[in-house]
């Protein structure tokens, strides 16, 4: 056995060829607990893995030491060529690992490998399976930009947009932080909840502005404006405050200090994601004084306006939009 572990290990072929026409059990297990096509995948060796396969060695095999079948260990590799070989032998790919319990498909979703997405959901796989912590593939997916196929795809497949219950975050919460304005857009579309909360009490656009790299350089800033963008425009409550008991503009203002941001220094994208908040800060806020006006009897109209300069002294501007008419001018 130790001829073939060490044929396998130095990539020697012929060797290993002239070892399984000796009759090798090439089901043996190392005293590692490592099949012998463990090793071969480990070395990424597809002539070896095929030459085994042939051979008989069973591709269900799990791994002792790391509980992972052979699916598991090409997956991390990024291998497509190795998972299709192995299914071809038929090779479950749909097999949770161990006591994470997380499948081919969340890795692959993870990595962002959209072919060996398709070669899972053409073989079975349930987008609905979870993890050990109710973790699904959405919310293994990253949210990245480039990820965009790959999130349509899994929707598509029936993937659920609000995630399998992880305590984590939401897939909102995955496309929010990877400054993915269009994945954002598929999740609302699909039916995700905009309010929905993770670990931290975040909301999606609480996580947008926590977690974006307003200073950073090249275009993800623009991206990460248009998350926001895509959030307030959705309906997202701009108010809510998270475990730091901070709102999305306290974050943003935040990331701008010179003294006490992760960056400091005159951040161009923060500066809009203020604006944009503030902006719809605004107009909820004239949208509220507005039904005061038309529903506000006028013996009350004083008091009305002496609490909304309470709130904002700049509200005798007579360009105040929304504004209140003063007790005595009308109601």
């Amino acid at each position: 056995m130790q001829q073939l572990t060490a044929a396998i290990a130095e990539n020697k072929v012929d060797d290993v060829k002239s070892l399984i026409a000796a009759g090798v059990d090439v089901n043996h297990s190392t005293a590692e607990g490592f099949t012998f096509l463990g090793l071969a995948l480990r070395g990424r060796n597809a002539e070896l893995v095929r030459l085994l396969l042939d051979a008989g060695a069973s591709p269900h095999a799990i791994a002792a030491p790391d509980e992972m079948a052979p699916v598991h260990l090409v997956v991390r590799q990024n291998r497509v060529d190795l998972l299709a070989l192995l299914i071809e032998a038929g090779a479950d790919p749909d097999i949770p690992r161990g006591k994470v319990k997380y499948t081919v498909l969340m890795h692959a979703a993870y990595i962002g490998n959209l072919a060996m997405v398709e070669l899972c959901l053409a073989h079975g796989c349930d987008v609905y399976k979870t993890d050990c912590e109710g973790s699904h593939v959405l919310e293994y997916a990253r949210g990245r930009p480039e990820d965009v196929a790959l999130w349509q795809r899994l929707l598509d497949a029936g993937a659920d947009p609000q995630g399998g219950g992880s305590k984590y975050r939401t897939p909102l919460h995955h496309a929010a932080r990877g400054a993915s304005a269009d994945i954002v857009k598929l999740l609302l579309a699909a039916g995700a909840s905009v309010g929905s909360l993770d670990k931290n009490r975040s909301n999606a656009i609480t996580t947008a502005v926590r977690y974006g790299d307003p200073c950073g350089p090249g275009p993800r800033n623009d991206l990460w404006i248009e998350v926001v963008r895509a959030l307030v425009e959705a309906g997202v409550d701009v108010t809510h405050t998270d475990d730091y008991n901070m709102s999305a503009l306290e974050h943003a203002i935040f990331n701008l200090s010179d003294k006490q941001g992760w960056h400091g220094g005159d951040c161009e994208a923060s500066k809009k994601v203020i604006a944009l908040i503030q902006a719809e800060l605004d107009r909820r806020k004239a949208a509220a004084l507005s039904v005061l006006r038309r529903h506000t009897p006028p013996e009350v109209g004083r008091l009305v306006l002496d609490l909304a300069l309470l709130v904002d002294p700049d509200y005798e501007n007579p360009n105040y939009p929304g504004k209140i008419q003063k007790s005595g001018s009308g109601s």
